[in-house]
C-alpha cells in the first residue's frame, strides 16, 4: 500500500512539469535588446526588416504571423581567440554574426526585441577534444567517425561567444526612428 501511495504522490508532483511541455520562454530584456515602438505590428516588422538590411544583414526568414525576422550569418575573421589558447592566437578564428528581431503586440503597444549573436567556429577544437576523450588507442574509427559520411557544413561547430549589444541598440534606434517617422504627430485643436 505504501509504494502505491508514494508513486501517486510522485505522479501528482510531476504532473505540472509534464503539462507545461518543453516550450521555451518568450523574449525578455535579459535575452534581447528591447524597445517600445509607436506603430502597429506590421509597420514595426517592415521597419525592423529595413533596419537589418541597412545594418548589412540579409533576411533569411520573415514570419509576420509569429513576428520573427532572422538573418543569414555575416562572416568575418578575428585575430585572437576567445579561450586564450596559444594555438588559436597564432591563427585567426572565423566569426559570424546572426541577427534576430521579434515584434510583439501587447496590451500596452508594440515591443521590438533585437538580438545579435557573435559566434566563433570551434570545429577544430572539438575534433582535437574528441581524440583526447578516447579511452583506448586502437584504430577503431569508421569513416563516419572521421567525418567522411557528412558534408563540411554539417560538421561545422559554432559556439556563441557573446551578444553584440552595441549593434542591437543601433538596430533598435533605426527601428524607432523609422516608426516615429511613420506615425503622424498629434494634432491639437487650434485655439481661438
Amino acid at each position: 500500500m505504501q509504494p502505491i501511495r508514494s508513486l501517486m504522490v510522485l505522479g501528482l508532483a510531476l504532473l505540472p512539469a509534464w503539462a507545461s511541455g518543453c516550450s521555451a520562454p518568450g523574449p525578455s530584456a535579459t535575452t534581447y535588446g528591447v524597445r517600445r515602438v509607436a506603430a502597429d505590428a506590421g509597420a514595426a516588422m517592415s521597419a525592423a526588416e529595413a533596419a537589418l538590411l541597412d545594418a548589412g544583414y540579409r533576411i533569411d526568414r520573415r514570419d509576420d504571423a509569429a513576428g520573427v525576422l532572422t538573418t543569414l550569418p555575416i562572416y568575418s575573421q578575428s585575430r585572437g581567440a576567445s579561450d586564450g589558447s596559444h594555438r588559436r592566437l597564432v591563427s585567426p578564428s572565423r566569426l559570424r554574426r546572426i541577427g534576430q528581431m521579434r515584434i510583439e503586440q501587447g496590451e500596452d503597444g508594440v515591443t521590438a526585441y533585437c538580438k545579435v549573436l557573435i559566434q566563433e567556429q570551434v570545429s577544430e577544437a572539438y575534433r582535437w577534444r574528441e581524440g583526447d576523450l578516447r579511452s583506448d588507442e586502437s584504430p577503431s574509427a569508421t569513416p563516419i567517425d572521421r567525418e567522411a559520411g557528412s558534408t563540411r557544413g554539417q560538421n561545422t561547430v559554432w559556439k556563441t561567444i557573446r551578444r553584440d549589444k552595441a549593434q542591437e541598440r543601433q538596430i533598435l534606434n533605426a527601428v524607432t526612428e523609422q516608426t516615429d517617422a511613420m506615425t503622424p504627430p498629434n494634432e491639437t485643436e487650434p485655439q481661438p
